[in-house]
């Protein structure tokens, strides 16, 4: 579920905000008076064409545009998710919640259960919630069935609208887990780049072509692609071709020439190899404690699993869970 927040920024309650600071972070005389003078007692006025509106004081509200305004909505934030079961991911005011069963209608039952202490805590933390923007995804082996069509899941006195497809931080997740819904996405973002390329590849010198390259496409082909690289080869060749498009476009060849070749001799990556690249810088973060506290326990060592000196355990250093299912390996 993907709770999305109306002007959350411009809603958070000072008095609350000041009390989690005490209560919760345990900030107390001058530091904690500090906070209270720079968070209350605020002002602002409007000018249009010359003329000035009154003063007035500002009753709620983070003061943006200063790096203290999205830490402090993160502190505001912080402890949603204590007050429910969900598994709760927050990314400042984008909020994920997440929640399986192996029956549909306990699943159903527990998830509408759960939402009400959400919405009670939203409710109690003065944070309004978007209802037409907020929505769902089911996903597993059951959604097929008869049963996902009357899923149904309420927030408050709402009913949430369930999605095939969501886009969240930039990625597109869709209830199959194949990550085609995002493909599709960068394969458009491919094509214009190669537009771009072609058009200005008279004019434009070859580093500069690079630059664009760099801009329009391989910022695509790189981001999150460790979540999406391990998609299924049918649904990857597409963003190979545009690639392919794109290098014979810039250095001029044609349609049917040898893409390897071109890659090697300007040190350009592959889409397959952007993927192995960042999943490797990954797994070197995981392997020496460098990434955030939400990946603790991802990735199970083999040498946990037993002492024995297998060839399994000396050919890799993390175990690779064994599933049957296409949904299980997305």
């Amino acid at each position: 579920m993907f709770i999305d927040l109306s002007k959350a920024f411009d809603t958070v309650n000072y008095n609350i905000l000041i009390k989690k600071l005490h209560q919760t972070y345990g900030l107390n005389g001058t530091a904690l008076q500090l906070f209270t003078s720079y968070l209350t007692n605020r002002k602002e006025y409007t000018v249009v064409n010359g003329a000035k509106s009154n003063c007035r004081n500002i009753a709620c509200e983070i003061p943006q545009g200063s790096t203290l305004g999205p830490l402090l909505f993160i502190m505001y934030i912080n402890d949603l998710p204590l007050c429910s079961k969900f598994k709760t991911i927050l990314y400042a005011d984008d909020t994920y919640l997440s929640l399986s069963h192996s029956s549909l209608s306990t699943l159903q039952s527990m998830v509408n259960h759960e939402l009400l202490k959400v919405h009670d805590w939203m409710s109690l933390n003065k944070l309004s919630i978007n209802y037409a923007k907020s929505m769902y995804l089911l996903t597993g082996k059951k959604i097929q069935s008869n049963l996902a069509e009357e899923f149904l899941i309420r927030l408050g006195n709402r009913q949430i609208k369930r999605e095939q497809s969501v886009k969240y931080l930039g990625d597109i997740v869709d209830e199959k887990l194949n990550w085609s819904s995002h493909l599709k996405q960068i394969e458009t973002k491919l094509a214009f780049a190669s537009s771009v390329i072609y058009k200005t590849r008279n004019i434009l010198p070859l580093n500069t072509l690079k630059l664009l390259y760099y801009s329009f496409a391989y910022t695509y082909l790189s981001y999150c692609v460790t979540a999406w690289g391990s998609a299924t080869t049918s649904h990857l060749k597409p963003i190979h071709v545009k690639q392919n498009d794109i290098l014979r476009n810039m250095t001029f060849s044609n349609y049917d020439a040898q893409v390897s070749p071109i890659y090697k001799r300007w040190n350009f990556l592959k889409a397959q190899d952007i993927y192995k690249l960042e999943l490797t810088k990954l797994m070197d973060k995981f392997h020496n404690g460098l990434l955030p506290n939400i990946f603790n326990g991802l990735f199970q060592r083999s040498s946990d699993l037993h002492n024995y000196n297998t060839r399994y355990a000396s050919n890799q250093n993390y175990f690779i869970p064994s599933v049957r299912s296409n949904i299980g390996k997305s």
